[in-house]
């Protein structure tokens, strides 16, 4: 592999910055990169393969490109890859803009100011954002998410939209829920299930919902649904959390799993789902699994 194509694929091993959304996107450009021969090609794919465990998108999204390349010639490689992956991306956009409509559903159904609703969420989540910036909530309650806080960036970028935000601290969840209406948070991951993968603090805030009684819905497109496989939680640098102390182990994961029965809808582009039928939403890739050997 060309050391601009090993770059790259590090970059995105390291990245801290961007959303799974974004660096799928950013894998499937680095496949067209490495497309100069088949080789290559296949040896970035499995490099790609499972590097950020909990990022199910960009897994799936490189299936689905090895497999919609699998019979095309060497010589047609390259061309085939750009098309493949503008057509992901539109395609993308289209499914990201209908979830946005199903959401509509149950966030503001009306879209009326009396309808409207106000919605605890942490970190930042692309879908989440559009959800909200849309829906027009009556408030939205956003988490910090430590210890990079993420949710202050949701917070600020739906304040510029003009939808009255509160940025709170995670330990003040408990605090703040019980003056909302409903939990909304993106997924990294769904298990076939309808377990959730989702920045760390979604399955304590889940939790604190359910003994209220309120709804907790997960927006996620159906690309993100995992095969059945156990999830990998990501473990980050521990130095965001704390220097080191003598005689600490200072952890630092990054994602948590909320279990299926503490999540009452799952918010997808193909229509809105109990966690119960998320597994008929599966799509089979394991005959392009099989092909990249992973």
């Amino acid at each position: 592999m060309r050391p601009e194509i090993a770059s790259h694929v590090e970059w995105i091993r390291n990245d801290r910055e961007h959303g799974a959304n974004y660096l799928a996107a950013d894998a499937l450009r680095a496949l067209v990169r490495a497309a100069d021969s088949r080789e290559e090609f296949c040896e970035a794919a499995r490099a790609l393969f499972g590097l950020r465990p909990c990022m199910t998108v960009i897994d799936n999204s490189i299936l689905d490109m090895v497999q919609a390349l699998a019979d095309v010639g060497e010589a047609e490689l390259k061309a085939e890859a750009r098309r493949f992956v503008e057509q992901a991306l539109a395609e993308a956009e289209l499914d990201e803009e209908a979830l946005i409509e199903h959401a509509l559903r149950i966030i503001n159904p009306s879209r009326r100011a009396s309808s409207a609703r106000i919605i605890f969420t942490l970190t930042y989540s692309s879908t989440v954002f559009g959800i909200l910036a849309r829906s027009r909530p009556k408030k939205v309650v956003v988490a910090e998410s430590r210890p990079r806080c993420e949710g202050a960036t949701l917070a600020r970028l739906l304040a510029q939209e003009g939808v009255p935000t509160a940025l709170v601290t995670d330990a003040a969840a408990g605090h703040f829920l019980p003056t909302c209406d409903a939990v909304l948070v993106g997924a990294d991951s769904i298990g076939p299930d309808g377990s959730v993968v989702n920045k760390m603090g979604t399955y304590l805030f889940a939790l604190a919902a359910h003994s209220l009684s309120m709804p907790v819905y997960a927006a996620a497109r159906t690309i993100k649904i995992r095969q059945a496989a156990p999830i990998v939680l990501e473990q980050m640098d521990p130095s965001e959390v704390a220097p080191p102390i003598t005689g600490v182990e200072i952890t630092n994961t990054c994602f948590d799993l909320t279990p299926a029965d503490l999540i009452t809808s799952i918010i997808t582009e193909q229509g809105i789902v109990g966690p119960e039928e998320v597994f008929e939403l599966q799509v089979d890739r394991s005959a392009a699994l099989a092909a990249l050997g992973a």
